[in-house]
């Protein structure tokens, strides 16, 4: 879990160097749901920080990092 009831994962470090492409799901309410994926490389603090500040999701899940890294952005 990225974000939880509102709380950014407690094992996150937000110093991190540990950045990868990543993908994930939040909510944010009982009937909004909020897809992102990463145009570059981010640390798990910076994504669920996305999830919790910018996008208003009491609750996140991240998918993974290595399905994500084979996106590729339409030209």
């Amino acid at each position: 879990m990225l974000v939880v009831h509102g709380v950014v994962n407690a094992a996150f470090n937000p110093t991190s160097e540990n950045r990868v492409i990543r993908s994930g799901i939040g909510l944010r309410d009982d009937r909004h749901v909020v897809l992102a994926i990463s145009r570059d490389d981010v640390s798990f603090w910076v994504f669920a920080e996305l999830f919790r500040r910018q996008l208003g999701c009491a609750d996140a899940l991240y998918f993974d990092g290595f399905i994500s890294a084979q996106w590729v952005e339409a030209h």
